[in-house]
């Protein structure tokens, strides 16, 4: 679903703005002229080598990350609380622009100087390191310290492992949930949505019951809609309890077959395309850039009902001044007389440590300090972003939250909950799901709502496109 901004513009934006409205950071942008193969190494490796530093020589810390002032301020205040400790550490720093940060990345590996910490702040997750075997297994580390994970967000630790080894440590998340207009709400006498993810009344089943109350047309113009849902979205069977592979997979990583032909998929298919096509109570993609006319999305033009979000547009939010605004559950998974369990997603980020750090042990050290409760917090303040730990997440960030987003703590209780029980989304836990989404899955998703496939149709050719891309990208097919 569209929104003020997408998880990929407020990664790049982050790179260059304050979150808090901070001014611009004006590091120049960065641009290598060699020419750049993707990196390549066996996907599978058992022994783990670790090079080692000459005697006496400076424990050197490199740090590659993105040129977001905000962060870049939060890092070096890290080394020097780190540097209290550990004098003899120096820390090197390699800062790039969101554009260039992967790429940057893939040079430092190829000229055989990686950075000992790193973390996936531009288009490329974890995973697509960790499945090229780039990143330091840390068994030892976490078994030698008795590491205790109690305090993280289940889903937070899901992207920590591949191939049952720890290989980072959680660093923050996003939740998802929905955002709706108490003041449309009211003046059309629908009652607010739920903010208990175990209520099963609030339902997709309810969104339609209520959708034609809360969408309004003026002669033959719509001039307001119950919900805003810009399908084909990538996560969007999520929102029903689904995916188009296997739960089992997504700790894989790589799919083992596409798990959309079902009754419930397709009719979760349906159900989006009645939404847009029969029911009238979403905009198609025209009617909301009629609709929306200039503002940053159409949720902020008081014009629509609700629509999915994520805590990065509360920045925005909480100058509205002409109606009030809050937060729900995203609807149970009961529709079209299916009523499944939830399997809502986050976007959640992870502290890493590359294959041929010179200095593994206190690379570690340090991943402990920015994934400790000191470390977390001063990264929430710096970023807006939800600590990975749950006791700093609803302790002092909550505060600081609430006041600096003027919301209550039913918004924060809302959060909280979808963080207890909301796991990875396919854009972070599967390796090719860049490929498997865009050839496999989006032609015909977008096929249906432009009228050239059927939901059937559709359904059948994603299984088909699908599955010949898994045998071309997983390793284990």
């Amino acid at each position: 679903m569209k929104q003020a901004i997408s998880r990929r513009r407020f990664m790049r934006y982050a790179a260059s703005l304050g979150l808090g409205g901070a001014l611009v950071a004006c590091a120049p942008k960065v641009v290598e002229k060699e020419v750049v193969k993707e990196v390549t190494v066996p996907v599978k490796e058992t022994v783990q080598t670790v090079a080692t530093l000459a005697p006496g020589q400076k424990k050197e810390l490199l740090i590659h990350w993105r040129t977001s002032e905000n962060e870049i301020n939060f890092l070096r205040s890290m080394f020097e609380r780190f540097k209290e400790e550990h004098p003899e550490v120096e820390f090197k720093e390699s800062y790039t622009s969101w554009e260039e940060y992967d790429r940057k990345a893939d040079l430092l590996i190829a000229a055989g100087t990686p950075p000992c910490v790193w973390g996936p702040m531009a288009q490329r997750g974890g995973r697509y390191y960790a499945a090229r075997n780039l990143f330091m297994v840390l068994d030892p580390f976490v078994e030698k310290d008795n590491y205790d994970t109690s305090d993280f967000y289940p889903g937070t630790l899901q992207l920590c492992k591949w191939d049952d080894h720890w290989v980072g440590l959680p660093m923050d998340l996003w939740p998802s949930f929905f955002v709706y207009n108490k003041t449309l709400f009211d003046k059309e006498g629908v009652p607010h949505p739920s903010a208990d993810w175990n209520d099963k009344t609030w339902s997709w089943d309810q969104v339609a019951a209520i959708g034609s109350t809360l969408t309004k047309r003026t002669g033959d113009q719509n001039t307001q809609f119950a919900l805003s849902a810009a399908w084909p979205d990538r996560m969007a069977f999520r929102h029903f309890g689904l995916s188009y592979f296997a739960k089992a997979d997504f700790d894989r990583g790589y799919p083992q077959q596409f798990a959309g032909n079902t009754p419930e998929f397709l009719d979760a298919l349906r159900y989006m395309y009645r939404t847009v096509s029969e029911w009238g109570i979403a905009p198609t993609p025209a009617q909301t850039q009629a609709l929306q006319a200039g503002a940053p999305n159409l949720f902020m033009t008081g014009k629509l009902g609700m629509a999915l979000d994520f805590m990065w547009n509360f920045g925005a939010y909480k100058d509205i001044q002409d109606f009030e605004w809050g937060v729900a559950v995203v609807p149970h998974p009961t529709f079209l007389g299916h009523s499944l369990g939830r399997f809502n997603f986050m976007f959640p980020d992870q502290w890493f440590i590359m294959r041929g750090c010179l200095a593994p042990d206190v690379a570690w050290e340090f991943l402990k300090l920015l994934a400790s409760p000191e470390g977390l917090l001063a990264f929430g303040k710096a970023t807006g972003a939800m600590p990975a730990r749950k006791s700093v997440a609803e302790g002092e960030w909550a505060q600081g939250t609430k006041e600096k987003y003027k919301v209550t703590d039913e918004v924060m209780k809302v959060i909280f909950g979808g963080a207890d029980i909301q796991t990875a989304s396919e854009s972070h836990a599967f390796v090719a799901f860049e490929e498997l989404y865009t050839k496999g899955v989006q032609p015909s998703f977008e096929a249906v709502f432009v009228g050239q496939l059927s939901p059937e149709a559709a359904v059948q050719q994603m299984e088909a496109e699908v599955n010949r891309i898994i045998a071309e990208t997983n390793p284990k097919a």
